[in-house]
């Protein structure tokens, strides 16, 4: 679909390169225009006052760059409305339109509007429609439906944005369901589309066998309550009996990292597990390397992108079934276990512990690549894009 124009409008996105805030909506952006698509962004920026060093620090004009061939506008404003979600909105339509104009005015008009989370993003897609005609897709991502963090007025708000989307797509069949519950019959219905995963991550993928004695898990998250990374803890001290050998290493970083730190302490086994801090992707992909397995322990998921990198990788996985792993892994790919629950952790942990050689690390990035490469996942994009400009139903 050469000469196709699409503009994406993310909820949040990477304010530089090294940024790791949004970086999948970037890395799909640039593997679209590696397909030959016409690619432009709009990202505003909001940023809070709780940090107003970092807040007042740089410009507040629209910024532009040609990014890997993705023609990107940012423009930063501090968030004058914490609290007040009908004025965050306005405040985002505002910014929007104004990174909208500015982007038609040097790049042209889209054919296509793609709303990366719908709060606030989708507000500013939905007024474009109104004043320009132009459609827009939607791909969902936020957590924050699943965490109960969305009350009955950006409901109401975030059901019309549906309402009036091309398409709507999550990035899971679990979140699917919970989109629908949520937002209703009004809000259309929801098709799944997985997040995608770049190329970087198929490298050459191989076990890694035991070292020295030493076996390695692995997980990367942002340390927050609901990643359960203290349930991990707890499963891995009472699987340290059966693998002396073992030692787990805790990639990211977040409000949670102190008390972590704390109960490794308590339950004997700091000396055992390694706060590696946050991680630029780059570094994602060396520590995965180095890795014999991969742990997921989160109490919820609307995808589990790192899941996904992981078997890119070839590395066997132990997830909990929190929304997103369960479309992810497959029976020769790792093991699911229930969320919430030590036990079952601690089983598969041991398992794994004595077992992980048995999987095969080519097989497992072989079928990952099918399922969530760049070529795979903008293919079925494009697809859709296809669609929506020439009218035909997308979820047909």
């Amino acid at each position: 679909m050469m000469g196709a124009h699409v503009l994406l409008v993310p909820s949040w996105y990477p304010a530089s390169h090294d940024d790791i805030n949004g970086s999948f909506f970037r890395a799909q952006a640039v593997a679209l225009a590696k397909e030959g698509i016409k690619v432009g962004v709009i990202a505003p920026i909001l940023e809070s006052l709780r940090s107003p060093i970092r807040a007042l620090r740089g410009s507040f004009s629209i910024t532009y760059e040609n990014d890997l061939g993705v023609d990107t506008y940012r423009k930063r404003v501090i968030n004058a409305f914490p609290g007040m979600p009908a004025l965050t909105e306005k405040l985002w339509q505002r910014m929007g339109l104004k990174l909208y104009a500015q982007y038609v005015k040097e790049h042209g008009r889209p054919q296509v509007l793609h709303v990366h989370s719908m709060l606030y993003a989708g507000s500013i897609a939905r007024i474009i429609k109104k004043k320009y005609g132009i459609p827009y897709v939607i791909t969902e991502h936020s957590t924050a439906f699943a965490r109960r963090l969305v009350n009955k007025k950006q409901i109401s708000l975030l059901t019309g944005i549906a309402h009036d989307a091309a398409a709507r797509f999550a990035v899971s069949s679990a979140f699917c369901n919970l989109l629908s519950k949520q937002l209703g019959e009004n809000g259309g219905e929801w098709k799944a589309l997985p997040n995608m995963i770049e190329d970087a991550f198929f490298s050459e993928a191989s076990f890694q066998p035991k070292s020295l004695g030493e076996f390695v898990f692995l997980t990367v998250c942002f340390l927050r309550a609901n990643k359960r990374v203290d349930l991990l803890l707890h499963a891995f001290a009472r699987a340290c009996a059966e693998l002396p050998f073992a030692k787990i290493r805790i990639g990211g970083d977040g409000p949670e990292r102190v008390l972590l730190e704390k109960i490794a302490a308590e339950i004997g086994i700091a000396d055992k597990v390694e706060f590696i801090g946050e991680l630029s992707r780059c570094r994602v992909i060396e520590e995965m390397k180095k890795a014999n397995v991969f742990v997921l322990s989160s109490e919820f998921e609307t995808f589990g992108v790192v899941v996904a990198e992981a078997l890119a990788l070839g590395k066997p996985v132990v997830a909990t079934i929190c929304g997103g792993p369960e479309d992810i892994v497959q029976e020769k790919d790792g093991i699911l276990v229930p969320k919430n629950d030590v036990s079952a952790m601690s089983k598969a942990l041991i398992h794994m512990g004595n077992n992980a050689e048995n999987y095969d690390a080519l097989d497992i990035q072989n079928r990952c690549r099918a399922r969530y490469s760049e070529k795979s996942v903008t293919g079925e994009l494009i697809g859709r894009y296809r669609d929506v400009i020439s009218g035909t139903n997308v979820l047909a």
